[in-house]
């Protein structure tokens, strides 16, 4: 494998969260043995630069990127911060652990390494996880084709042309975007993330009076009418939030031994 240390960047968009972020996925990835160097945070001002630096040490003040608040405007941010052709790994800023089925993942810089691999091998731009934390779903298979790639963790050679305009279900986006545009993204079945994702106060970089159902609702719908072959609107049953549900195309499955 090449040297680690020079093949990606360890992207995290936080909003008025710098003590989750300190407690979590800091922690999580400096036991991983991420170099420091490789680890990008990106804020939303200012203020919020202050208080990051503060929380977390000024040792982390090189690390630390002023962009702008909201999920959408800090994605694009991101994708035009670096260049075309970067590995770019995203991650929220509350993941605990990272798990292969019911274990914890052992060394992830490798498996980041493997990921970006796989993608140039197979011709595509965007490798993502298994969207819910359960052994009893998840397999032992990387699949190719149209499917859900989750917001919480996820990797993307880097394209400027693709870029979002909606806070919501902008990873249902995404997933279609680059579906569209390289004919397949990828997913690895048997990895998945200890997240509060939307739940916590304030999650990534949306308030939670940003997340109203109507909001919700209007993301949704701006995304069916947009890619009506490819998403359906689906109302869950037990709390009515809007959701959206892809239409799942695989076009290559590997197993995993």
């Amino acid at each position: 494998m090449s040297d680690f240390t020079e093949s990606y960047r360890v992207c995290i968009p936080s909003y008025r969260r710098a003590e989750t972020l300190k407690k979590k996925t800091l922690r999580m990835l400096i036991e991983y043995n991420i170099p420091k160097d490789l680890i990008y945070i990106f804020v939303a001002n200012l203020e919020e630069l202050e208080e990051y630096v503060r929380v977390l040490g000024k040792e982390w003040y090189r690390n630390i990127v002023v962009g702008k608040k909201g999920m959408a405007n800090i994605r694009n941010f991101i994708t035009n911060y670096f260049e075309d052709g970067a590995n770019l790994v995203m991650i929220d800023d509350d993941i605990t652990d990272i798990y292969c089925f019911d274990s914890k993942l052992t060394i992830l810089g490798e498996f980041i390494e493997w990921a970006f691999e796989l993608l140039l091998e197979n011709d595509c731009r965007l490798w993502g996880i298994y969207p819910v934390n359960n052994s009893y779903f998840m397999k032992p298979t990387i699949t190719l084709g149209l499917q859900y790639v989750c917001g919480g963790l996820y990797g993307v050679i880097n394209n400027r042309k693709l870029l979002v305009d909606i806070n919501d279900k902008e990873d249902h986006l995404r997933s279609i975007q680059y579906f569209l545009e390289d004919g397949n993204n990828m997913r690895f079945n048997y990895i998945g993330i200890d997240t509060k994702g939307y739940s916590g106060k304030n999650g990534g970089m949306n308030t939670v009076g940003d997340r109203t159902n109507e909001i919700i609702l209007e993301a949704s719908n701006k995304l069916v009418e947009r890619y009506p072959e490819y998403a359906k609107l689906n109302m869950c049953k037990k709390n009515c939030k809007p959701d959206i549900k892809l239409t799942r195309i695989i076009n290559k499955v590997i197993n995993i031994d």
